[in-house]
């Protein structure tokens, strides 16, 4: 699959244009994580043209805020917030939160409906209305109870106060969080990981009642029980991603090949036209032709009793012949014509899904479309050549009448001679 940097492809023909829209990913990282969690993905789906989006939310990643003066989830979410903001009304995203992300891509379908085509939970915190009971807490935070003393905890309100922040303890992250990784990004997220604003989420609730954010499609993994657990779900969501991304390009190929197909059709029914158009401007030439041809006739007709009688009617019959013959012509072709024009029309009104649906309908192939074109083209070719062989004949009337006329001539002049003669 060749590599594309736009998100939007676009083909056309003539009037014609069709646009295909490749969707647009924004992941979200878990608590600690940050936007760099998602590399691999992010690289593995721009390289099949997909426009991919990673946010830091507030504290995390690059962002230098301190995550112990983070007391709210609206603004430990506001980077999400801001950025669904800030896409116009027509722009749509696929929205992918992992773990606590969850909670960020349910405040995002409740704020932003109509901007989110597809919410993606993976190994994520999916709680309808957030933190509101024992129960969602219970629900949404994993029991990492059986390894002891975890994390480390930070009390930016006051040690008598609820702690502010958390991260699991460096000694115990592989073992807890990336057991299943490969020593590299081991490596890599122990170094990157920070402590998360354990007092914002406490205020994520989502208590009013959204009609718009059930309607955003979901397609979700359910929040595991224990870190190991979400780690194998994690490595699982993301092999899920990346065969999502395959099969998007798999079909978005697909449509590039119908649609070529399409154009070449379209291709081939404009050259027939203009065929036509080359053999309709040629038989005018020879329709013209036979015009001269009445025209020397008539001339000879005049001087009937110094040409031979039976010689001008046989050449006046194939003259009318011959005319009769082009008139049938272009009735043919006309009648091609129409029937051409009839198809392009089809083809340019009908809308490439519609079409499809129709061939599929019909069980007509490309293949059965080519040849019944071919077919065509073909008897306008005999056509063509019929109308050359016409040309051959008239030509030759042409020549006899020639002749004729300069024996005509030849024999007036004979006979002023004779006439000068005789007077003198």
């Amino acid at each position: 699959m060749p590599k594309q940097n736009n998100n939007n492809k676009k083909y056309s023909h003539k009037s014609m244009e069709i646009q295909l829209e490749k969707p647009h990913f924004v992941f979200i990282h878990g608590v600690g994580g940050g936007s760099w969690c998602w590399y691999k993905v992010k690289c593995l789906m721009k390289s099949y043209g997909y426009t991919v989006t990673c946010l830091d939310l507030k504290s995390a990643g690059i962002d230098p805020s301190d995550p112990n003066k983070i007391l709210s989830f609206d603004d430990y979410n506001k980077p999400l917030i801001d950025f669904l903001s800030s896409l116009s009304d027509h722009e749509h995203v696929i929205l992918v939160g992992h773990s606590a992300g969850g909670l960020s891509v349910t405040d995002a379908t409740r704020k932003f409906p109509n901007k989110i085509r597809l919410a993606v939970y993976v190994a994520a915190t999916m709680l309808k209305s957030g933190f509101l009971t024992e129960q969602d807490i219970k629900d949404g935070v994993p029991d990492v109870s059986e390894y002891g003393d975890v994390y480390d905890l930070e009390f930016g309100l006051g040690p008598d106060k609820p702690p502010t922040s958390a991260i699991v303890k460096k000694e115990l992250q592989q073992k807890v969080i990336y057991h299943m990784s490969p020593q590299e990004d081991v490596t890599l997220a122990t170094m990157l990981l920070k402590p998360g604003p354990l007092y914002a989420f406490q205020s994520a609730q989502f208590r009013e009642e959204n009609e718009g954010a059930e309607k955003v499609a979901r397609l979700t993994e359910s929040q595991s029980d224990s870190p190991q657990q979400e780690s194998a779900e994690l490595v699982f969501a993301n092999n899920l991603i990346l065969q999502l991304a395959a099969e998007l390009a798999t079909e978005e190929s697909k449509v590039r090949t119908l649609e070529k197909d399409r154009n070449e059709l379209l291709l081939l029914v404009e050259n027939i036209g203009n065929r036509v158009a080359s053999m309709e401007e040629e038989l005018k030439d020879y329709k013209k032709k036979l015009v001269i041809s009445e025209n020397v006739i008539s001339q000879l007709k005049q001087n009937q009793g110094q040409v031979d009688q039976q010689v001008l009617d046989s050449l006046y019959e194939k003259i009318e012949s011959h005319s009769k013959t082009i008139n049938e012509l272009l009735q043919r072709i006309a009648t091609e014509t129409a029937i051409r024009e009839d198809q392009t029309t089809k083809v340019e009104k009908i809308g490439l899904s519609a079409q499809l649906e129709t061939l599929q309908n019909e069980d007509f192939t490309k293949d059965d479309l080519i040849q019944e074109l071919e077919t065509r083209l073909n008897a306008l070719q005999a056509v063509h050549v019929g109308v050359r062989s016409l040309v051959d004949d008239v030509d030759k009337v042409n020549n006899e009448l020639t002749l004729k006329m300069a024996e005509l001539n030849e024999k007036v002049k004979g006979s002023a001679k004779l006439f000068q003669k005789e007077e003198k």
